[in-house]
């Protein structure tokens, strides 16, 4: 999975920082209908976009929605993983590293 989101991110990167800027050049100095459609491309570009990260978290917790509403206890289905680390203690968070000693 870490693989494939710093391939796509990677990919998208290098398409917004150098395949977006291409695009543009054949127009030279934009007119004013050019500029208006790349206006309206990035607009519905970003209102996509915030559709997407709003509404793909609630969709997948939509579960949990129904559980909350509808009065009943939603139990969270637990791994190994989970089950040996509050076995251990330890809670499923990630734990910072002891910071070095202070050399006076």
């Amino acid at each position: 999975m870490i693989k494939f989101t710093w391939a796509t991110g990677g990919a998208l990167t290098l398409i917004l920082l150098i395949g977006w800027p291409i695009l543009a050049l054949p127009a030279k100095v934009f007119s004013e209908g050019y500029f208006t459609f790349w206006v309206i491309i990035a607009m519905v570009w970003g209102i996509v976009a915030s559709v997407v990260c709003i509404c793909l978290p609630i969709i997948e917790a939509s579960d949990i929605f129904v559980a909350i509403f509808s009065g009943k206890k939603y139990n969270v289905p637990a791994t190994s993983a989970d089950a040996s680390a509050h076995a251990e203690g330890k809670g499923t968070h990630l734990e910072l590293p002891p910071a070095p000693a202070v050399r006076a």
